[in-house]
């Protein structure tokens, strides 16, 4: 069995009002390395194999037709690039893998694979990409779409994507650098 510990890069988590409990995060900064380094130690101490990092490109925007009540209750809300994150945490740790989500929707397939093979490098194998097709209008206009793709384009898309990622990272030679 494998665990994993499920966050988000920003001020508020998956439990809205989580902040307000006993034994939340008081007196740390989570847009500060402290903070993640803390973390990825005490996740290895308690043997968690992987935090991963739930995210999205857009606002949560159903609820009363806006995003009105996710801005002022801070759900989910706002939200880091977590991607930077990953070497902090893996150097501060000795064994913890960090999966963090990158969508096949909006992102060139391009800037993707150098990012996760960056990442790869720096965090000596221990990075994990959660494939995602991102939906929704409010992602899709942070990327100054005026409609979102339907489900069969989103995923249609995503699969191409993938063999372009997959050609990009066996261009080149394992051991092609000396």
């Amino acid at each position: 069995m494998h665990l994993a510990f499920v966050l988000g890069h920003g001020p508020s988590q998956h439990s809205i009002g989580a902040w307000s409990l006993p034994r939340a995060y008081r007196g740390f900064n989570y847009a500060q390395p402290a903070f993640w380094e803390h973390l990825a130690r005490t996740l290895d101490r308690g043997c968690i194999d992987m935090l991963f990092f739930a995210d999205m490109y857009g606002v949560y925007d159903v609820f009363e037709g806006g995003m009105d009540a996710t801005v002022r209750y801070a759900i989910q809300f706002p939200l880091h690039d977590p991607a930077p994150l990953v070497p902090i945490l893996t150097r501060a740790s000795k064994g913890l893998g960090v999966g963090i989500s990158m969508s096949t929707t909006y992102v060139p397939p391009y800037i993707t694979a150098r990012t996760m093979a960056t990442l790869d490098h720096l965090s000596e194998g221990r990075v994990a990409w959660n494939v995602v097709a991102s939906y929704g209008r409010n992602a899709a206009a942070q990327f100054n779409m005026t409609e979102e793709l339907s489900k069969e384009e989103r995923y249609q898309r995503a699969e191409e994507y993938m063999q372009v990622c997959y050609k990009l990272w066996d261009s080149w030679e394992p051991d092609a650098l000396v």
